[in-house]
């Protein structure tokens, strides 16, 4: 006998950045405070709470010594949040699924196709 599971997939993600403002406050610090900590721009860390950042590795572990927050829930965040944005944006539409003019475009590309969106990889070192 064969058991028929229904899969529940949320049409929403929270993002990273919301989650850090969250916890931000709950620690009564602001974002000037919390870059100086971790050692990355306030730049960044402004852009990650408005979604214009992405967390990447090295990010998701600076947050982890200063919040205490998993590394891996900061990662996992981040992916939930960019599937969901994924899936808004392409109709949960894969590369292969795409016509072939389209692919090799990131998720976030406009039709004049450049790519726009968070970026990745761009921690400043602001430690002495």
């Amino acid at each position: 006998m064969s058991v028929n599971l229904m899969r529940y997939e949320p049409d929403y993600a929270v993002s990273p950045g919301e989650v850090l403002q969250e916890r931000l406050e709950a620690m009564g610090m602001n974002q000037a405070e919390f870059a100086r900590r971790c050692q990355i721009s306030p730049q960044i860390i402004n852009q990650i709470i408005h979604g214009r950042h992405r967390v990447t590795a090295e990010i998701a572990i600076r947050f982890e010594s200063i919040t205490g927050v998993s590394a891996n829930v900061w990662s996992n965040l981040e992916v939930a949040y960019q599937l969901n944005a994924h899936r808004q944006t392409k109709g949960g539409r894969t590369k292969q699924d795409r016509p072939h003019h389209q692919r090799g475009r990131t998720h976030h590309a406009q039709d004049n196709g450049k790519a726009e969106g968070p970026k990745e990889n761009t921690i400043k070192d602001t430690s002495p």
